[in-house]
């Protein structure tokens, strides 16, 4: 995909308003700069017409050609139907969110997908769950004032989103002068005042919406008087966001965009000198408490009493294309592969775990996944005899850079011809099990960091913390955990290239004895499942 395709599908969402010439002190407004954007990208930066990375092998020599990427992306584009489905229903956190009638959606196609591959005991497995904080409402809107233009108008931010969702504001919300402290650093707070003021902070992404500077910043923010925050994130585009490390405890806290921070930070450095630019700031919330998440699960048996178990996470904020309908998808696919007709019979069981929770903090015992956390619990017996954990999240995404224009400072996004690349963990570091994976990540040139520390993380967490070995592959990318992760955003060769890596993966390491796995393994402390 083009990086103008991608930018035609999610930058030109909005629609040019009317705008007053003397208004917001000549400070362009986001829908105006979006529009002179669109109009100038193609001009300035003109696809080259390179094609996403394919399969860098003949298809003779590759022996799994029946796993397309047409048909992965049909099953990407089945599971965001979901999502969009809460969208249009008016949802205002929307998405495949873990415990909602959308995820359940979710778990049903799998269960009939699974029934589809004949794989056996196929089963919906329900749960309770922590209450969900909800967004009911919000509004955050710059204040209007005769002294910035004649004809400035109130600007409501209708794509800011809450970061925390917990703690509503009174019903007429808060106002308050607005203050900027750059990236929140100890050097941009020396000195400032917070105390009863909004913070504007700017977060730039160090590789993806997931690790960005801003992580923690607001909570700082708070403990410093701030009673808001507003956090810009370097995304270009109409998107809204709800990235990871920007709770508040008790002040409403959101996001911007890159379009809307940008027209944000201008009118706060415009207005210094004559009148400070104050906001707004209303959120209603509540929680959705009584709901059932639930796992959908199936298993191929095998010869030996061992196990593999695979997992992919179901729920989402917002589409989830990458995030984790690729995961997904690539859970399927291997499911079919795996029990074809004329497949060999593996030497280990293979268990396919759809979870819920991956988003789920449980505050009365700190934990996440909870998903992974009640596979455990039921099906101890399976986890007693697991040899490893397959687990690989948000695969095939195109890699997308948001970077400014050099000469004006106009943010972009561009793509390449590769995918986002994956972080690598074998947690209990196997000789063998890391070569055989490297082996098929390499055969396949799938795009990765070239060192780890191999600390799993994602749903394979608690699968580490209980002592079980855990193969683990993970990215996120600029569209992490906003409304830009749709499939246009994806490289289907990619994912295809990925899901054939880790059948041959799979496959090799299924071949192998377990003494083989283990062999100069490190060991680790296997926890009781109930723990």
């Amino acid at each position: 995909m083009s990086a103008l395709s991608l930018l035609s599908g999610v930058l030109m969402t909005v629609a040019v308003t009317p705008t007053f010439a003397a208004a917001w002190l000549g400070v362009p407004l986001p829908e105006v700069r979006q529009q002179q954007r669109s109009e100038r990208f193609e001009q300035k930066f003109p696809s080259l017409g390179v094609a996403p990375a394919g399969v860098p092998m003949a298809a003779q020599d590759d022996r799994y050609t029946h796993i397309r990427g047409e048909d992965l992306m049909l099953t990407v584009s089945d599971i965001v139907a979901i999502s969009a489905q809460s969208k249009a229903d008016g949802n205002t956190l929307w998405g495949r969110i873990s415990g909602g009638p959308y995820e359940r959606m979710t778990a049903e196609y799998i269960e009939q997908q699974f029934k589809a591959a004949g794989l056996q005991g196929v089963a919906i497995e329900t749960f309770p769950r922590a209450p969900q904080p909800w967004p009911v409402s919000w509004d955050v809107r710059l204040i209007a004032d005769a002294v910035y233009g004649a004809d400035t108008r109130d600007h409501p931010f209708a794509l800011a989103f809450p970061s925390s969702d917990e703690h509503s504001t009174p019903p007429e919300g808060i106002e308050a002068e607005l203050v900027y402290v750059g990236l929140g650093t100890a050097a941009d707070l020396a000195g400032r005042n917070l105390k009863g003021k909004i913070a504007v902070v700017h977060s730039v992404l160090q590789q993806s919406t997931f690790s960005h500077t801003a992580v923690g910043v607001p909570a700082r923010l708070e403990k410093a008087g701030a009673i808001g925050v507003l956090t810009v994130m370097e995304v270009p585009g109409a998107v809204q966001l709800k990235p990871f490390g920007l709770h508040c405890e008790n002040i409403p806290c959101f996001t911007l965009n890159q379009d809307d921070g940008r027209f944000l930070e201008e009118v706060i450095a415009k207005t210094a000198s004559s009148k400070p630019a104050r906001m707004r700031l209303a959120l209603k919330t509540e929680a959705k408490t009584g709901w059932s998440a639930q796992n959908v699960l199936g298993f191929i048996p095998g010869s030996s009493d061992d196990a593999v178990v695979l997992t992919a996470h179901m729920d989402s904020f917002f589409y989830g294309a990458s995030d984790n309908a690729t995961g997904i998808a690539n859970l399927l696919a291997l499911a079919r592969h795996f029990n074809r007709k004329g497949a060999p019979k593996p030497r280990r069981s293979m268990w396919f775990v759809g979870t819920s929770g991956h988003h789920v903090h449980d505050k009365t015992d700190g934990s996440y996944s909870n998903g992974v956390v009640n596979f455990m619990q039921r099906h101890a017996g399976v986890m007693d005899k697991t040899v490893f954990v397959f687990n690989a999240e948000h695969p095939g995404a195109q890699h997308t850079v948001a970077q400014r224009e050099l000469v004006t400072g106009e943010p972009w996004a561009t793509t390449n011809s590769l995918e986002n690349p994956m972080l690598v963990a074998v947690s209990n570091r196997s000789p063998a099990l890391l070569s055989t994976l490297v082996d098929a990540i390499q055969r396949y040139q799938i795009p990765v960091i070239s060192h780890s520390n191999h600390y799993p993380v994602g749903d394979a967490i608690p699968f580490h913390a209980a002592g079980v070995p855990v193969v683990n592959l993970i990215t996120s990318g600029t569209w992490y955990h906003s409304s830009g992760d749709t499939p246009e955003t994806l490289s289907a060769p990619g994912l295809e290239r990925f899901t054939r890596s880790m059948a041959s993966f799979l496959e090799a390491a299924d071949a192998l004895p377990r003494e083989v796995l283990e062999k100069d393994a490190r060991s680790l402390k296997r926890k009781p499942a109930a723990q």
